[in-house]
């Protein structure tokens, strides 16, 4: 009983870490939303007037600005259940066997997770020591829109932490109930 008193207790303290870090990543995300549409404003702005032209690095730093977007709103997507899942099999199986399910796959994507994280550690601090730059006119360092790869993983990854600890509590037989009740 005291084991599923502390599972119960790991579960709620994850549970606030990724309401938190999720919540953190999407305002993020919408910071990058609005930056992209100021960007593109002003950019049709400056074509519509007289005597001015396109500003030439708005298309480059929109497309930074959505990798900036789609990485750090990746722990909220998989909160609110936003990333496409299929059910069918889940579905059509006992609770315990589609909670064992839920937990072998939530493994795996952790350890997918946790290999692009490092991957994309690597790129970023090879492009921070090389001083790579981008290919365009502002000869960007490729560092600073590399730089949300790593955080929107990691924060995907307290996400699934999360989910994994749910999981576990499922499978417990004399935490089902409770759970499903909402306790």
């Amino acid at each position: 009983m005291h084991f599923i008193r502390a599972l119960r207790r790991i579960d709620t303290l994850l549970d606030r870490v990724s309401r938190l870090t999720s919540g953190i990543g999407r305002e993020l995300a919408v910071i990058a939303i609005i930056m992209m549409m100021l960007l593109v404003s002003v950019n049709t702005l400056a074509r519509a007037l007289p005597f001015t032209s396109s500003l030439f690095f708005v298309e480059e730093y929109v497309g930074y600005l959505f990798v900036a977007l789609s990485f750090m709103g990746l722990a909220d997507t998989f909160r609110t259940k936003g990333h496409i899942r299929v059910e069918l099999l889940i579905q059509r199986l006992p609770n315990q066997a589609a909670a064992l399910l839920e937990f072998v796959v939530t493994l795996v994507a952790m350890g997918i997770i946790v290999i692009l994280a490092w991957h994309a550690m690597e790129l970023f601090t090879k492009s921070l020591s090389s001083g790579e730059r981008a290919q365009t006119m502002t000869r960007t360092p490729l560092w600073v829109p590399r730089l949300f790869l790593v955080p929107g993983y990691t924060l995907l990854l307290i996400e699934l932490m999360a989910h994994l600890s749910r999981s576990i509590l499922r499978l417990l037989p004399s935490t089902t109930t409770t759970l499903a009740k909402g306790g």
